[in-house]
């Protein structure tokens, strides 16, 4: 998704994306609409308004909890595939509407790193491309997480670029979209390449070089009545969600040729109490603070490799 995007960006690009300084407040709440209005598929604050009721809420501060489940592969010379681990995401998240149209969003996001065969989470895992060595696993975690997206503002930035633009082209935010079946589907097709944070002299073990590339793949599917009405701010969806990203560093595969794909769905959740167990008890363990989204706009912006940095130390010299 989306934020999970921006969640690949650096902190520099995030707040260009922003356009907006660090340190500002999340803005003063506005009054909420009632009833409905039917999606234009021609007006770009409609894009918005879709994409922000099926990743998040439109009320105001309220918390929206997504949760994403699936596998991880991968990919080797020849197209050759082979499943690695699982894995299971929690990603919490407030927007905040601003009076020019745009809205703030403030989120972080957890992940573990599972057993395929127990569903338990791993602490090492044998890297059968490294004949089996085992590794230590770094469970994922980003955040905090500030951003704003503008309707009239195109998303092509920050290293991202669209494959497949809706027919109103560049320029705002326009995503592809169709109704089937009285349901409305949203999808997005992004690639993006940027310096990698993990500068290889360094981390070699775990860097894949000096550029990152990757792709997302993702399509959102909702009640068009549900979406169009004010009165659910946040409706039920599924989601599928493809993405092409290199090795994990904790894979410790160096620039060996391949990348790992991620097959996964997500759905949202009313409450933590509803989301993977094993999850929410490594989080609650190590890392509570990431279970729970901003509630106030900060500028900051933490990804994983940011935090991956800062906890481990490269693998040569330990």
């Amino acid at each position: 998704m989306l934020h999970r995007f921006l969640a690949l960006a650096d902190r520099r690009t995030a707040l260009t994306m922003m356009g907006l300084a660090a340190g500002a407040a999340a803005g003063p709440a506005l009054a909420r609409r009632r009833g409905r209005k039917a999606f234009d598929p021609a007006d770009p604050a409609d894009h918005l308004r879709a994409y922000i009721k099926m990743t998040a809420s439109e009320e105001d501060g309220a918390e929206t909890r997504l949760v994403y489940e699936g596998v991880t592969y991968g990919i080797t010379e020849g197209l050759r595939m082979r499943p690695l681990y699982g894995m299971l995401g929690y990603g919490p998240v407030r927007t905040f509407l601003q009076p020019d149209g745009s809205r703030r969003i403030l989120a972080t996001e957890a992940a573990v790193f599972t057993d395929l065969a127990t569903g338990k989470v791993l602490e090492t895992w044998a890297n059968p491309y490294l004949d089996d060595r085992k590794v230590e696993v770094w469970h994922l975690r980003t955040g905090p997480v500030n951003f704003a997206i503008d309707p009239n503002k195109p998303i092509n930035a920050g290293g991202w670029r669209l494959l497949r633009q809706s027919d109103q082209g560049a320029g705002r935010f326009f995503l592809p979209t169709a109704v089937q079946d009285g349901h409305l589907v949203l999808t997005i097709d992004a690639q993006a390449e940027r310096k990698n944070p993990l500068d290889p002299a360094k981390w070699p073990a775990e860097s894949t070089g000096a550029t990152m590339r990757y792709s997302e793949h993702n399509t959102w599917r909702a009640q068009l009545a549900d979406v169009e009405n004010y009165d659910i701010p946040s409706p039920a969806i599924f989601a599928a969600w493809h993405t092409n990203k290199e090795w994990r560093p904790w894979m410790l595969m160096g620039q060996r040729p391949g990348h790992i794909y991620n097959h996964l769905t997500a759905y949202k959740v009313k409450s933590i109490a509803e989301a993977p167990r094993v999850l929410v008890d490594h989080y609650e363990k190590h890392a509570p603070e990431f279970l729970s989204s901003p509630r106030e706009w900060t500028g900051g912006y933490q990804t994983d490799w940011d935090h991956f940095m800062r906890n481990r130390k490269p693998a040569l010299t330990q």
